[in-house]
């Protein structure tokens, strides 16, 4: 039984803030199309999509079905526009927390504009598909860092403010006490 339905529904909204959203099994799609007899469908993590280390997870179906294609090789090719970085790695299940997908990652040293190029090799020949992505410049790690800081400051402060509100309580029932006294002892005084 919870005795302080406002004490805890504070502690619930100040742990939804300081969490982050649920993400779906590979994060975010950024590609999902039909490329030769393969369909594609790429994500990306986290999200939004910042400079550091970046998921990336892709889903290879046949063409018109829902059926995976365990049996094919896929290479994830990541290259910035302005130039300096290129990345070409090969996606694996071993990489994936979804085991539906294939993953790898990448360290982007900035933010920018950036080419992906999935090539996949399988059953139905070789495909490629591409897309372009919008990553944001990394977080000041204050900034990325502050819930781990500051979460202490939650419990604590709804400590002080559940042992303020005891003592108002307890107050009340001392005045509430000695006002009861005091109407007694007058009744009293007036008996004969």
């Amino acid at each position: 039984m919870i005795r302080h339905p406002v004490t805890a529904t504070a502690a619930l909204l100040a742990l939804g803030l300081v969490c982050r959203g649920a993400q779906a099994d590979g994060g975010a799609v950024r590609f999902d199309g039909q490329c030769g007899g393969y369909r594609i469908v790429a994500f990306t993590q986290p999200t939004p999509l910042r400079a550091g280390i970046v998921d990336l997870s892709v889903l290879v179906q046949r063409a018109g079905t829902d059926e995976a294609l365990p049996d094919t090789s896929v290479t994830i090719a990541l290259s910035q526009q302005a130039g300096g970085f290129h990345q070409e790695r090969p996606a694996t299940y071993a990489a994936a927390t979804n085991k539906m997908l294939r993953a790898t990652r990448f360290m982007l040293p900035k933010g920018g504009a950036y080419d992906v190029r999935i090539v996949v090799d399988g059953p139905a020949g070789t495909a490629a598909a591409r897309f372009a992505l919008d990553v944001s410049p990394a977080l000041p790690r204050w900034r990325a860092e502050w819930p781990w800081l500051f979460w202490p400051i939650i419990p604590i402060g709804l400590y002080v403010w559940q042992a303020l509100a005891r003592a108002r309580q307890q107050g009340r029932r001392g005045r509430v006490g000695v006002h009861v006294s005091e109407v007694g002892l007058r009744i009293s005084g007036r008996s004969p």
